[in-house]
């Protein structure tokens, strides 16, 4: 998640560059992910290819595929039902814009690479982007946890299972994704916020981490926390059929679409 500054952390950088992209994907919602993750794929930005990486699920000892492709899958399902998606650099400002559902090649910023878990309405200037009036959809919801106060028995034991789980520093980033998007309305919008609030706070995470406008860092960056100590953010389970309804979550915290 998205981190303050303190005297400890790294100074901000000023503002570099802000570029737009519109990038045909390489997914649709007929694709089959099987398939496409025992073939090389294009990096758009370099133009060469890339023969698909093994790694593990290090709860379950499964082979999983590496973070480039896995990434740009799962930023994709994340951006559905909304007009755009970003990268942000970590203690900086420059900013990657581009279209929902379409990601293009993640950067790799010196400190770190945040995402939007949640689509925005509108391209805003500056922070504008990022606030919680711009979400314009939902398609998880999500919970961090510092990994000394959740172990890897306790993850498996974790009840509804995420559907994702992301290691990144010093923290677990856990996503529930949702079977189809819920767009935010003024009507539903604080009921929306009220299930990711109790979400947390049912599961355990950390408190202040429930935003429904939060960054949380892209898998397959480097980050840093501290100056000079660098962490790598990557997938430690990814299982895309896992998926579940908001309304189902929702009853599971008492709070209600319906009501």
């Amino acid at each position: 998640m998205k981190k303050m500054n303190n005297k400890n952390r790294i100074n901000q950088k000023k503002l570099k560059t802000k570029r737009r992209l519109k990038l045909e994907t390489r997914f649709d919602d007929s694709s089959n992910l099987d398939e496409l993750l025992g073939k090389g794929y294009k990096n758009d930005e370099t133009e060469s290819i890339f023969r698909i990486g093994k790694s593990y699920d290090y709860y379950h000892n499964e082979v999983i595929p590496n973070e480039n492709l896995l990434t740009e899958y799962f930023i994709q399902y994340l951006g559905k039902g909304g007009n755009i998606q970003y990268y942000e650099e970590a203690y900086g400002e420059n900013q990657i814009i581009f279209e929902s559902g379409k990601p293009c090649a993640f950067p790799r910023w010196e400190y770190g690479t945040y995402f939007n878990v949640n689509p925005r309405r509108w391209i805003l200037s500056g922070d504008e982007i990022g606030g919680i009036e711009n979400v314009q959809a939902v398609n998880c919801l999500f919970c961090e946890f510092v990994c000394s106060d959740i172990k890897n028995e306790e993850i498996k034991k974790l009840n509804p299972q995420p559907s994702v789980v992301v290691e990144a520093g010093d923290n677990y980033q856990m996503y529930w994704l949702l079977g189809s998007p819920t767009l935010l309305t003024r009507e539903n919008f604080l009921t929306i916020q009220n299930i990711q609030d109790e979400w947390v706070k049912f599961m355990g995470g950390i408190e202040k981490e429930k935003d429904l406008s939060a960054l949380m860092y892209v898998p397959g960056t480097e980050l840093a926390v501290y100056k000079d100590c660098y962490y790598q953010a990557f997938f430690k389970k990814t299982d895309f059929s896992k998926k579940y309804s908001l309304n189902e979550l929702g009853k599971i915290v008492n709070v209600s679409l319906d009501d």
